[in-house]
């Protein structure tokens, strides 16, 4: 068998790539809003490298061959981060000069990622984009749904030159919805079971675990804000008990042709408690 691996494209490709960060943040203190962190370190990217070349068959006459084919192919849509988070409560001067401070050695919260670089928290709401659920619930401020992006996922599908039939995209990852009742803040904005947020779950040891890691998908009308809960040194997508992490998450990302090399920039906001 002859076998051809592709050249791994460059890391500003953000497919699929999973890079690591650690996010040494201030603490945001309850009914404020999430801020960007104090640093974000990278420990590196790495990708799945296509397969290119071909597998070799020999045919002979008279023979008749009953073949398993299987394929993997890195997504054309995707971009993952992981990692974990550190905060601390502080009391400084302008400065920055520190005259007291608290560790939080055990965070909890939110990790963001929006594809614009200011959020209007105050308008923050869930999105479905299932096309099954009427507009209800709080859906932020307003109460407005979708102004920017169509409710059902296509017109964000389109701006990230997705298909509506792929396989990997956006209704199809984000294909649960948020159920927990006493949910979390984000600002002075209550996300709930009541808002049925689209949600995904990166994977646990490589599977799919609905009782594992959450994303939920919110916007303020303006971007798109991915959107992660941290759970303090839980498995990760690594096979293993060592890989731990406190997030994971995944970002649209349009790497199809004609756009391979194309990056979309996300700015990282944190709120933790």
């Amino acid at each position: 068998m002859k076998k051809r691996n592709d050249s791994i494209r460059g890391y500003a490709s953000l497919l699929l790539a999973l890079s690591v960060f650690t996010l040494l943040a201030s603490l945001v203190l309850a009914g404020s809003e999430p801020q960007g962190p104090t640093t974000i370190t990278s420990a590196g990217s790495g990708r799945f490298q296509n397969n290119s070349g071909s597998f070799i068959i020999q045919a002979k006459a008279g023979n008749v061959t009953a073949l398993v084919i299987d394929n993997k192919r890195v997504t054309e849509a995707w971009q993952g981060y992981y990692g974990n988070v550190t905060g601390t409560i502080t009391l400084d001067d302008a400065g920055n000069f520190t005259l007291y401070d608290w560790s939080l050695p055990n965070p909890s919260g939110e990790i963001y990622a929006s594809n614009g670089s200011v959020v209007s928290w105050s308008n923050i709401y869930c999105m479905n984009v299932s096309g099954t659920r009427s507009n209800t619930g709080d859906n932020g401020a307003g109460g407005s749904q979708g102004i920017i992006y169509n409710i059902n996922g296509s017109q964000i599908e389109l701006n990230f030159g997705i298909n509506v039939t792929d396989k990997d995209g956006l209704n199809e990852t984000f294909n649960d919805t948020y159920t927990d009742a006493t949910g979390f803040r984000t600002g002075a904005i209550t996300i709930d079971a009541v808002d049925g947020c689209s949600l995904a779950h990166p994977y646990t040891t490589e599977a799919y675990n609905s009782a594992g890691w959450q994303e939920l998908l919110l916007s303020d009308n303006t971007s798109l804000v991915f959107t992660a809960l941290i759970r303090e040194n839980a498995n990760g997508f690594q096979p293993g008990s060592t890989d731990t992490y406190d997030f994971q998450t995944l970002v649209l990302e349009n790497g199809h042709v004609g756009s391979e090399v194309a990056v979309t920039n996300y700015y990282f906001f944190v709120e933790l408690s």
